[in-house]
């Protein structure tokens, strides 16, 4: 669990003595009170994205953590500012505050695919409330919600409630979950998405599962359910089906190259809807994908042809990990 932990460098136990009489002595090396860093990840349907952040964990003499990221995109900008206890066990309850400013062209097309106009939404979340590790990457969070937004059609909203958060963001390979309940007074949504870990059959195959499961209420535009979410259909834009009800389904087969070369084949099932039962009904939207992918150390890289249901296609082509 150390080396999971962020208030540590390193922690290196060194054995003195012989035989049954063996002590320990133990050599901490805390973690650098300022950090910074930059990402960067592109996607040939939603362009380029970068992010440049730091953290400074010395504020009120070591007691505070603050942290800001700027978040930089062809559809999304962002700015994120948070504030936190600073603790270096990981089972501490810390009281968190945190705010995000961000502007949105939310993508909209016709019933053939064609882009049409984004509408460009500006918005306000305001977190303030309690976040607790529960042991290896899994967190917690849960308070008070506050959202502002600005949608050109519909004008000024707000939204004030609750929200509650489950987290484990996960490595390459090792499996991810998110999942978050909202309950404000202009909206409600319930949101899970989960990648498993691979499952080995045999020495050469790997399959790997991901469902995601949506509900809301009048939501927002912004914060309405796409299709596949951040990956998309095989075969359609990224985006492009959108609404407050979504089911989705993937399993991808996974056969080791060269390297860190694999082949990757994926089949595809899901539907959104707007309103209705919350299992959407209807026709099922169908697809797949296939072709190259490498987990790098600058993260994930996919080279995949994509088809859906009813003959429309497209590559899908992004390097790495998107946020």
């Amino acid at each position: 669990n150390l080396g999971r932990n962020g208030g540590f460098r390193a922690v290196w136990i060194h054995p003195r003595g012989p035989g049954d009489s063996i002590s320990l002595s133990v050599m901490v090396r805390p973690a650098s009170r300022r950090l910074a860093g930059v990402g960067l990840a592109y996607d040939n349907d939603l362009g380029g994205r970068m992010w440049v952040g730091g953290v400074d964990r010395s504020l009120l003499g070591g007691r505070l953590e603050g942290a800001a990221a700027l978040d930089l995109g062809e559809l999304r900008q962002d700015l994120q500012l948070g504030l936190r206890t600073f603790a270096v066990t990981r089972r501490s309850l810390r009281p968190a505050l945190t705010a995000t400013l961000g502007r949105e062209d939310v993508r909209t097309f016709d019933g053939s695919g064609t882009e049409l106009r984004p509408i460009r939404v500006r918005e306000l979340i305001g977190f303030a409330g309690l976040e607790r590790p529960l042991g290896g990457e899994w967190r917690v969070a849960a308070g008070g919600l506050l959202h502002l937004w600005h949608d050109p059609a519909l004008g000024n909203h707000t939204g004030a409630g609750a929200v509650l958060r489950l987290e484990r963001p996960g490595l390459a390979g090792d499996g991810r979950l998110l999942g978050e309940a909202r309950w404000t007074d202009a909206y409600r949504s319930v949101h899970l998405d989960v990648v498993g870990p691979p499952l080995r059959i045999g020495p050469r195959l790997s399959l790997v599962p991901a469902v995601r499961y949506g509900w809301g209420r009048t939501l927002p535009v912004q914060s309405s359910f796409a299709l596949g979410g951040d990956a998309g259909f095989p075969g359609l834009h990224i985006g492009e089906r959108r609404g407050d009800r979504e089911a989705y389904g993937s399993l991808a087969a996974v056969v080791p190259l060269l390297g860190p070369l694999e082949f990757r084949l994926e089949g595809v099932a899901g539907q959104v809807a707007t309103g209705g039962p919350a299992v959407p009904e209807g026709r099922w939207e169908l697809g797949g994908r296939a072709g190259l992918s490498a987990d790098t150390p600058i993260g994930p890289i996919r080279v995949l042809f994509g088809l859906a249901r009813g003959g429309r296609n497209g590559m899908f082509v992004r390097l790495g990990r998107w946020f």
